[in-house]
């Protein structure tokens, strides 16, 4: 349950930062300050790792692939 709630809460933020990144490139009116950005960055870094984290203590394979799956777009099925 905590790690879901990791999860959404970092989806939450990437979500965020993305909205202020719109809205910045969006015109000069009442464009959000820098730091808005650079925290929302920060604070979604450290929510990806706490959610790893709970993988980890969880037991949960958090790989995205194998080593010796090669690289994505090189499946031979």
């Amino acid at each position: 349950r905590a790690k879901q709630a990791g999860a959404a809460s970092g989806r939450a933020c990437r979500r965020a930062e993305r909205a202020l990144f719109r809205l910045r490139e969006s015109g000069p009116d009442a464009p959000p300050a820098p730091a808005s950005l650079a925290f929302l960055n920060r604070l979604s870094d450290l929510l990806w790792l706490y959610g790893r984290v709970l993988e980890r203590e969880s037991g949960v394979d958090g790989a995205l692939r194998r080593p010796e799956e090669g690289p994505p777009g090189t499946e031979l099925d």
